[in-house]
């Protein structure tokens, strides 16, 4: 195959595969005002209150903006930036179908994996890295394609042209570079590939790039990162620059980074990652301790030699129980308990989460869990879930916005929770955990980020984690009645993470140095003891009162294991601390956070919900079988207006036509117009041929729910739509009239899964119902029923999944009547003839066939290919049919896709009974999402 021909390949494969369920429309709800604040280069949309902050992003974007250009001659397009502030997940993105920005502003509670700087200002230098890369991307060949066909065939471009570690890597650099911290100072974000080399090669570079189901892979954020520091050591940040802006014009049609990587280095991606790795691994067993090995907490050997079994925030109760938050590649994450001989018992699931937090006295656990709002996309809740063992009660303690990182008190009977709020504000609660009664909000005139509270073994006060204004921590006490503050460590730079208390030591991990340890802090003085060392990093340290020594856990690859250190004084050293600024090559004297905003003019107004209602942006293949089509696209930047119009064919009843739909999510009912025209070729029994075309226009209303109970997630979708139009026969035939049609259809639709675990491609329970009914109000007769079920059970193996399915179908044929277009598959691989009922049953059987971790020509990349064995049994009463039963038989290999992100399907059926043509057929196709 010639390069050409290949990347025409993938790119029909990315317009293609970009297919996208209906998403929910409306972010907030209607009685938002939303402001904008307003420059020639950017817009930051916001909600009325956050002023404040949209100032502070913009000056921050604008400052990064002009600093460090990739391109002074780019084609440059302002950014819209929309700031989340009533959502607690800690995310950012630039997004190019529609070009738009979102920050969520609310800060991640884990210092170690996103640092501690002020999450809007981190978030501000990140993302308009990206608005940079986008815009010098827009060149060349890519500039063609963006101009031709669009946003989305240009985010495939892009795709293409840019890797994904380089974009994050060069945007974490950016975040590095001109801050006092940035995820480029955190030992946990290289970690992975310093564990990695201190006793093997590096990890093949398309494994890694893409990831793995047969080991544990770190992302392509610390992978890029490294590789954009190791090509700045060697030709530095200009020539970076000049392969961002060469490689989107495709002079290499077939791998272009690539190959303009070659040009200026001398080796393709590939050999630049090696010699990377070989430098990096060089470099740091120059700096190699020597190797300290604690004692392991026992697990039998089941779980010790799984492909990854993870512990997390270990909990030692008063009688000497350990507990941990589990989780393996197969199974979702669930509370444990470890006895002694290192058997595992299950306390509890755990539902969707951030964190892998949780807190026990007693038999009594909390911990947290995210509950998105049934209605609007940026609203959620993040709720105490409260669970007592001994009575198997669950309970949510809901708050105004958010709670994090709930602790007990030594009785079980309390809980202190940091809890904040949409305008950013951060308070701890006291709250019962019998009833969720909010007991009493304490004051934080300073608005720190408190972090991980802690009861005190006296009763009086609580000791959490601080963050100030700039990101900087320490460790602080609060007294429970006066509401002061005691600062007992001094401020800086280095992470801190969960404290535990015993006596008069405080027992945390913090960032000194290289790798994160497990330090001691004087309650009194705040010293600083380091209690583990060694060539792996600890973390999550408690005191076991039976064994009198401290349990943590040790990262490894594998998992992170629990691990037992000396509770001796005697054993543990003290350290001088300092800023906690830990040198990093390229960094500049400059700190973006601590330099004032400046005296930028920007305007200030309204921004209405229905601006930018008409905001094309793209076209594309659509496929959701048996319906196909070619669709253009409009969203605006609010995400509460889509619009597309296009033409589909529905295989089954040949049907084809153009249509204009559009969908208004300003409302808490979705409103649905549209207008469209569909045409088919009929033949009557004498052998005559005519067309049937109708016109139609719509309206209705349409309600998407979204629900997160636990462990499940939930989605409902209730929708009516009145449709009147036009039809007529050509030829014309003497006693058929044109006539005209008035009917209803109304749709439920509703699928609840299981958490997935990582090797999960299927939940292990979960149902999905799909009920249909449509009849005319006045006209020409319509009537139609449809009914589909598909339900998920367990297989054999963890990574197996059973589907039973089931669909039924009954509508009016007769003549004179109208024969609507039907979801109605029957059995696989055969065509169906509607009849006036008919249903199907059937099963499939799937499991994972070959993990590959295979790439192919730098384009595709495979983590799995699976298995589906299926039975169909379908009926039909079509007089036509030569048979009422048909049996099919087959079984399906499926081949997922993670570049591009698609799953394709070659099926192969073979009907047993009901067919009098060839029993055997095979066809490739793009699976239908279920669940």
């Amino acid at each position: 195959m010639s390069e050409t021909v290949r990347f025409l390949f993938v790119l029909g494969i990315l317009v293609w595969g970009h297919e996208i369920a209906a998403q929910r429309l409306g972010l907030l709800p209607p009685t938002t005002r939303w402001e904008q604040l307003v420059h020639d280069s950017l817009r930051i949309i916001y909600p009325a209150g956050q002023e404040a902050t949209a100032r502070r992003v913009a000056s921050m974007m604008l400052k990064t903006g002009v600093t460090d250009p990739v391109s002074n001659h780019c084609r440059y397009k302002p950014i819209s930036v929309l700031l989340q502030p009533r959502t607690n997940i800690a995310n950012g993105y630039v997004g190019l179908a529609p070009y738009r920005s979102e920050f969520y502003l609310q800060p991640h509670e884990n210092p170690f994996r996103l640092g501690s700087l002020p999450w809007a200002d981190l978030l501000a230098i990140h993302e308009m890295r990206h608005v940079q890369q986008v815009n010098a991307a827009n060149t060349g060949l890519s500039h063609l394609v963006k101009f031709v066909f669009g946003d989305l065939v240009y985010a495939g471009m892009y795709n293409l042209a840019i890797p994904d570690w380089y974009r994050e890597g060069d945007a974490v650099y950016a975040e590095t570079k001109f801050t006092k911290q940035g995820r480029g100072r955190l030992s946990l974000f290289t970690l992975p590939f310093r564990e990695r080399l201190k006793t093997t090669d590096a990890w093949e570079y398309y494994t890694v790039r893409n990831g793995s189901f047969r080991m544990y892979t770190p992302d392509h954020y610390s992978m890029g990162y490294l590789m954009v520091q190791y090509g700045n050591r060697i030709f530095g940040e200009a020539t970076w620059d000049t392969i961002v802006k060469r490689a989107p014009r495709f002079e290499k049609l077939f791998g272009p980074f690539s190959g303009v990587m070659r040009e200026n280095y001398g080796r393709r991606n590939k050999g630049f990652y090696q010699d990377a790795m070989k430098w990096y691994q060089h470099q740091w067993k120059q700096i190699a301790l020597p190797e300290i090995v604690y004692p392991e907490v026992s697990l039998l050997p089941r779980d010790r030699d799984q492909t990854y079994f993870d512990m997390q925030y270990s909990q030692v109760d008063e009688a000497g129980r350990l507990f941990a938050a589990v989780t393996t590649f197969d199974r979702t994450m669930a509370i444990c308990q470890l006895s002694p001989n290192g058997r595992r018992k299950k306390i509890v699931s755990v539902g969707l989460q951030q964190n892998t937090y949780f807190d026990t006295q007693g038999d009594r656990f909390v911990w947290t869990e995210l509950r998105y709002d049934p209605r609007w996309a940026r609203m959620d809740k993040n709720v105490i879930v409260v669970y007592d063992r001994r009575r198997s009660l669950k309970y949510s303690i809901r708050p105004d916005k958010g709670y994090f990182m709930p602790s007990l008190d030594s009785t079980g009977d309390t809980i202190i929770a940091l809890h904040t709020d949409e305008k950013g504000l951060h308070q701890l609660h006291l709250l019962s955990s019998t009833d969720g009664r909010l007991l009493h909000s304490f004051p934080n005139p300073d608005n720190l980020y408190l972090g991980y509270p802690q009861f005190a073994e006296d009763g009086r006060s609580i000791i959490a984690t601080a963050r100030n204004v700039v990101g900087q921590m320490c460790i602080i006490r609060q007294d429970r009645i006066s509401g002061e503050f005691t600062q007992i460590t001094p401020y800086s730079y280095a992470v801190l993470g969960r404290p535990n208390l015993q006596g008069h030591w405080i027992y945390l991990t913090a960032g000194w140095g290289d790798l994160d340890q497990v330090y001691a802090v004087d309650l009194q003085d705040g010293t600083f003891y380091q209690m583990s060392g060694g060539n792996s990093a600890h973390y999550d340290p408690v005191w076991d009162p039976v064994q009198e020594d401290v349990v943590c856990t040790q990262y490894r690859l594998d998992g992170s294991k629990l691990v037992r250190l000396s509770g001796n004084p005697d054993d543990w050293k003290r350290i001088e601390t300092d800023d906690g600024v830990k040198p990093v090559q390229g960094a500049t004297t400059r700190n973006f956070m601590e330099e004032p905003e400046g005296k930028r003019e920007f305007a200030i107004k309204p921004y209405s919900p229905w601006a930018n209602a008409i905001n094309v942006h793209s076209w594309r293949v659509t496929a959701d079988d048996p319906v196909w089509g070619v669709q253009v696209q409009s969203d605006n930047i609010l995400n509460n207006i889509a619009l597309t119009t296009g033409y589909e064919y529905n295989r089954n009843t040949k049907a084809e036509g153009p249509y204009l739909q559009a969908r208004l999510g300003i409302w808490y009912p979705e409103i649905l117009m549209g207008i469209s025209r569909t045409s088919r070729e009929i033949r009557t029994s004498d052998g005559r041929q005519f067309r049937v075309t109708n016109d139609r226009v719509n309206a209705g209303l349409a309600l998407p729910l979204v629900f997160t109970p636990g462990v499940y997630q939930q989605a409902l979708r209730l929708s009516s739509n009145y449709f009147a139009g036009f039809g007529r026969l050509r030829p014309r035939v003497e006693g058929i009239d044109d006539f005209r049609f008035n009917y209803i259809t109304h749709r439920a639709q509703f699928v609840s899964s299981r958490l997935r675990a990582y090797r999960q491609a299927m939940p292990s329970w979960g149902q999905r119902f799909d009920v249909s009914y449509s009849h005319e109000v006045t006209g020409a007769t319509i009537s139609q029923l449809y009914m589909a079920t598909d339900v998920a059970v367990p297989g054999v193996g963890p990574a197996h999944y059973l589907i039973l399915h089931a669909e039924y179908m009954r509508q009016d044929i007769r003549e004179g009547s109208i024969q609507l277009g039907s979801l109605y598959a029957g059995a696989r691989g055969f065509d169906v003839v509607d009849g006036t009922n008919q249903y199907r049953v059937g099963f499939t059987y799937g499991f994972p066939l070959w993990y590959p971790d295979m790439g192919f020509g730098n384009i595709f990349y495979s983590r799995r290919i699976r298995l589906q064995p299926f039975f169909d049994l379908a009926y039909t009463d079509d007089e036509r049919f030569t048979f009422s039963g048909m049996k099919s038989l087959g079984a399906e290999l499926l081949v997922d896709f993670d570049f591009p992100p698609v799953s394709i399907g070659l099926r192969y059926a073979r009907l047993l009974e009901g067919y009098t043509g060839n029993a055997n057929r095979f066809e490739l196709f793009i699976p239908s999402q279920r669940f």
